[in-house]
């Protein structure tokens, strides 16, 4: 009977050895995996944003000249409210628009014109609907339009691009 028992303590202590063996091969796998992620997040942290040598940095680039920054001379226009040619005519825009212009010559031909250009503008805005101009890709279009309207009135420079910095419609 002692042997018994001596037998049942035995295989009961067994068991606790065994598990104790499998949890430090799964406890150095998970350190392992912990140290690789954070040493690796660590590099990363260092590269992106404690190492800003000129070329090692991927989103660097070389000094653009001052002439490529050059802007045209900036022509604005007071907002213009037009209708929409949608059906019941219930949707207006709102637009301000801004022109960068060729020359510094041309703000006064553009000054002696305005009244013709905020004509042609708003001929050309209330054709539109606003299925035409609602998405971007409708605003580049029309964007392109202007200036070619524009463009064609002008006789001492041209109208380089054109910026809409109010664009509402309701």
């Amino acid at each position: 009977m002692a042997e018994e028992t001596e037998e049942k303590t035995e295989a009961a202590e067994a068991p606790p050895e065994k598990k104790k063996k499998s949890k430090k091969p799964l406890l150095i796998i998970i350190l392992v995996v912990v140290s690789l992620l954070l040493g690796g997040g660590g590099f990363f942290a260092w590269k992106m944003f404690f190492s800003k040598k000129t070329g090692e940095h991927p989103a660097e680039e070389a000094p653009k000249k001052v002439e490529d920054l050059k802007l045209g001379t900036n022509y604005p226009l007071e907002s213009l409210i037009v209708n929409l040619a949608d059906p019941g005519g219930k949707r207006y825009l709102k637009i301000t628009i801004h022109f960068e212009m060729s020359d510094v010559k041309l703000k006064d031909e553009m000054d002696m014109r305005k009244p013709q250009v905020q004509d042609m503008l708003i001929t050309l805005l209330s054709s539109k609907t606003y299925e035409e101009i609602g998405t971007v890709v409708g605003k580049k279009l029309l964007r392109q339009e202007i200036l070619n309207i524009v463009n064609s009135r002008l006789k001492l420079g041209q109208v380089k691009d054109v910026f809409f910095t109010e664009f509402v419609i309701q």
